[in-house]
């Protein structure tokens, strides 16, 4: 999934890091691949994005409860994402927060929320047998 960036900071948080949104000039949205599944539950992974030059990433820092969950932010953040060049040295402070809901499905669909500033929520059904035991039972 790819969202493009056309939007101004919005001012309405006065951390910079959250105002720099509009360095980003498109974004590949994270979804519930492999990796994320591994985390067998959701949570919330904030990631902090040092703008480079090159129009990609300088450096990327994901903190959260799940490794997998960080991991697969930040594959996205560097693989998926470029930012505005214009931005080199600038911090794009971003909200990742998955959560897995419902009954579990062979093959659940991902759907993704944007919450201005900065947030971005990621919601899938369980993978049917991923790592519920007892329906195998």
């Amino acid at each position: 999934m790819l969202l493009s960036f056309a939007l101004a900071g919005s001012g309405v948080d006065k951390d910079p890091a959250v105002a720099n949104i509009d360095c980003i000039r498109d974004m590949g949205l994270p979804t519930f691949t492999s990796i994320a599944r591994r985390a067998h539950v959701g949570g919330t992974v904030v990631a902090v994005v040092t703008a480079g030059s090159s129009g990609k990433a300088a450096l990327i820092s994901v903190s959260g409860p799940q490794k997998d969950l960080g991991e697969e932010v930040k594959m996205f953040l560097e693989d998926e994402t470029t930012y505005r060049s214009s931005c080199a040295g600038k911090q794009i402070r971003l909200l990742f927060e998955f959560r897995l809901e419902g009954v579990p499905e062979q093959s659940p669909v991902t759907k993704v929320r944007f919450r201005p500033p900065n947030q971005f929520v990621i919601i899938s059904a369980p993978r049917l047998g991923a790592f519920d035991q007892s329906q195998t039972r």
